[in-house]
C-alpha cells in the first residue's frame, strides 16, 4: 500500500514537473521523490518508468496539436517521444541504485553519481535540442536561473538533480544535528559539576570525602571525552553533504540576487539617469501563423506592415519565422528588392524571414541595413528534428556590426534550443540577438522558458518575433528591469523599446563552456570503475 501511495505521488508530480505547463516547485520535488522510490528496490526502476512515462505524456499531451485540430491526435507520438525521456531517466536512476547499494559506497557516492549521470544523459540528450530537460520548470526560478551565466543549462540540471540526492541526506544530518546539541549539553553538564566539586567544602570527619575526591578525579576524564567527540561531531557536521548543499543554496540565492539588483553602473546606490541604458523603438511584423496562409504569397503586404511599423516610429523591423515563401529564384530576388526599397525608404534595419522552396528549401532570415545593404544572409542551421524538412544551413551563427544596435546576430526558432550553437553569440560578443520564430498550438509560454536560457547563459538581449508565441524582449538577467513581453498569435505589428546596452561577458561563454557536462562524465566513469575495480567489505 506505501509502495503505491509512493507511486501515485511520482505520477501526480511528475505530470507537473515537465511539460507545457510545469509547476516549478513540482520540479523541484521531482529528483527527491524519484529517488526515495528506486533506492528501495530494484522493480521500483521499472514501476518509475511506467509511471513516468504516463506522466510526461500526460504533460505533454498536447504538445503536438495545432490549433483547428482534434485534440490529443498525436497520442502515439506523444508517448514514444515520453518513453525517450524516461530512458534517460532510467539510466540516471539505475547507476545511482548500484551506487546505493554498493558495498564500497559512500556519503559522497550517494550524492554525486545521480546529478553527474543525470547531467550527462540529459546533455548528450540535448544534441536533437533541449527543449525537453527538467530544468526548463524552474527557469523562471530567477535565482536559480541565473547560475546559467556561470555553468550553462547544465549546471542548472545538475543542482536540481543535487537537490534530490541532498534532501534524503537530511535525515543523517538531523541526527548530527542532535547530537552535536547534546554533545554539548553533556559537555556543559560535566563542566558544571567538575566546578562544584572543585568549590565545594572538604572535612576531614565527612564519611563521604573520599568518594566525593573519587568523583571529582574520575569527572575530568569524560570532560576530556566529550571535548573530543564534540569535535568530532561538529567536523563530520560542516563536512555532511547537506550541510555543503545548503552552503551552495546560498550563494546561488545571493549570486542571483546580487545579478538582478546590481545593474552596470547602478552599485552602490547610483541615481538611475546615470546607469539606465539608452533605448531604440523595434517593432514585430507577425506573419499568418498557421491562418491567412494565402497571404504567404502576398508579398505587397507585409511590405506595407513593415511600413506602417516605421511610420510609427520602429528602428529596426523584425518578421516572424517563414511569413512568406519563395518558389524560384526570381521570386526571391522580388522579396529581397521590395525588402530593400521598404529599408531604404524609411532608412529602418529590416529582417525578412522567408521559406525558400526552390533550389534547395531552406528556412531563411536576412538583415538590410537603412542604406538596402544586406548584412546577414542567414540559413536556419538547426530545422527541428522530425517536424521541418528544410535542408539546414552552414552551422555558423552570422553576426553584423552597427552603429544603432552594437553587434547584431540572428538565429531563427529552434536554433535557440541548441544551447551549444548558440555559444557562438557569446564566444563573437553579440549585443542583439534577433529571433525570428513560429510556434503552434499551446507552446508557446513553454517555448520561452526553455530558450530565455541561451540570453543568460551568453550575456545578450534576446529580441524574439514569434507567432502564436510570446514575442517580446529579453535580458540576460532573468526578469531583468527591460523585460517586455506579450502573447501575440498571427498579422499583427507590436511595438517594444528595445535597450541599446553591451553584452555581459559570462564565465560560461567566455571561459569554461561546456565544461560542466563532460566533467560529469568523467566524473560518473570515474565512479563506475572504482564499483568495479575496488570495492571494500561492508
Amino acid at each position: 500500500m506505501r509502495n503505491c501511495t509512493h507511486l501515485l505521488l511520482l505520477l501526480t508530480v511528475g505530470a507537473f514537473a515537465i511539460g507545457l505547463q510545469p509547476i516549478p516547485f513540482f520540479t523541484f520535488c521531482f529528483c527527491p521523490i524519484l529517488l526515495s522510490y528506486t533506492r528501495q528496490k530494484w522493480v521500483n526502476c521499472l514501476f518509475a518508468l511506467i509511471s513516468n512515462t504516463i506522466a510526461v505524456s500526460i504533460g505533454t499531451l498536447g504538445v503536438f496539436d495545432d490549433y483547428g485540430t482534434p485534440a490529443f491526435i498525436h497520442l502515439p507520438r506523444v508517448i514514444r517521444n515520453s518513453l525517450v525521456t524516461n530512458l534517460v531517466i532510467l539510466s540516471s536512476v539505475l547507476a545511482d541504485h548500484i551506487f546505493f547499494h554498493a558495498k564500497n559506497k559512500s556519503a559522497w557516492a550517494r550524492v554525486l553519481v545521480f546529478p553527474c549521470v543525470w547531467t550527462s544523459v540529459w546533455y548528450i540528450h540535448g544534441y536533437w535540442g533541449d527543449r525537453s530537460g527538467y530544468s526548463n520548470g524552474i527557469s523562471d526560478w530567477s535565482e536559480w536561473a541565473q547560475i546559467a551565466d556561470i555553468g550553462g543549462r547544465s549546471l542548472l540540471e545538475f543542482f536540481m538533480a543535487l537537490s534530490g540526492t541532498c534532501i534524503l541526506e537530511c535525515e543523517s544530518w538531523m541526527e548530527l544535528v542532535l547530537s552535536l546539541k547534546n554533545s554539548t549539553a553533556s559537555t556543559s553538564s560535566v563542566t558544571t559539576t567538575s566546578n562544584n566539586n572543585q568549590h565545594a567544602p572538604i572535612s576531614a570527619s565527612s564519611p563521604s570525602s573520599a568518594s566525593d575526591k573519587n568523583l571529582d578525579s574520575s569527572s575530568a576524564i569524560p570532560s576530556s571525552n566529550q571535548s573530543t567527540s564534540f569535535s568530532l561531531i561538529r567536523s563530520r557536521l560542516i563536512k555532511h553533504p547537506f550541510s555543503i548543499y545548503l552552503a551552495l543554496v546560498l550563494f546561488v540565492y545571493i549570486y542571483g540576487g546580487a545579478k538582478s539588483s546590481f545593474r552596470k553602473g547602478s552599485f552602490f546606490q547610483r541615481p538611475t539617469k546615470d546607469w539606465v541604458p539608452a533605448t531604440q523603438p523595434v517593432a514585430c511584423v507577425i506573419g499568418p501563423g498557421g491562418f491567412d496562409m494565402e497571404l504567404r504569397s502576398d508579398y505587397s503586404y507585409w511590405m506595407n506592415k513593415s511600413a506602417v511599423a516605421a511610420q510609427n516610429g520602429a528602428k529596426l523591423v523584425l518578421w516572424s519565422e517563414e511569413v512568406v515563401l519563395t518558389n524560384s529564384l526570381q521570386e526571391e530576388q522580388q522579396l529581397r528588392d521590395m525588402a530593400i526599397a521598404v529599408a531604404v525608404e524609411h532608412s529602418i534595419y529590416l529582417v525578412i524571414a522567408y521559406d525558400r522552396r526552390d533550389p534547395v528549401n531552406h528556412n531563411m532570415a536576412v538583415l538590410i541595413s537603412p542604406h538596402g545593404d544586406i548584412l546577414i544572409d542567414y540559413i536556419k542551421a538547426n530545422p527541428l528534428p522530425f517536424d521541418e524538412n528544410n535542408e539546414p544551413g552552414p552551422g555558423k551563427l552570422l553576426f553584423a556590426d552597427t552603429p544603432e544596435f552594437g553587434r547584431i546576430g540572428i538565429a531563427i526558432c529552434f536554433d535557440l534550443s541548441v544551447p551549444s550553437f548558440i555559444l557562438q553569440a557569446g564566444q563573437s560578443d553579440v549585443d542583439i540577438l534577433l529571433q525570428p520564430a513560429y510556434n503552434w498550438g499551446a507552446g508557446g509560454p513553454s517555448n520561452l522558458r526553455n530558450q530565455q536560457l541561451r540570453a543568460v547563459e551568453n550575456g545578450f538581449t534576446l529580441f524574439r518575433c514569434i507567432s502564436q508565441g510570446i514575442s517580446g524582449v529579453i535580458e540576460p538577467v532573468i526578469h531583468g528591469h527591460f523585460e517586455q513581453k506579450t502573447a501575440v498569435i498571427s498579422n499583427e505589428v507590436v511595438l517594444f523599446n528595445l535597450p541599446i546596452q553591451k553584452r555581459i561577458k559570462t564565465i560560461y561563454s567566455h571561459f569554461i563552456g561546456d565544461t560542466i557536462p563532460y566533467g560529469c562524465m568523467l566524473f560518473s566513469l570515474a565512479f563506475f570503475l572504482t564499483s568495479l575495480f575496488y570495492s571494500q567489505p561492508a
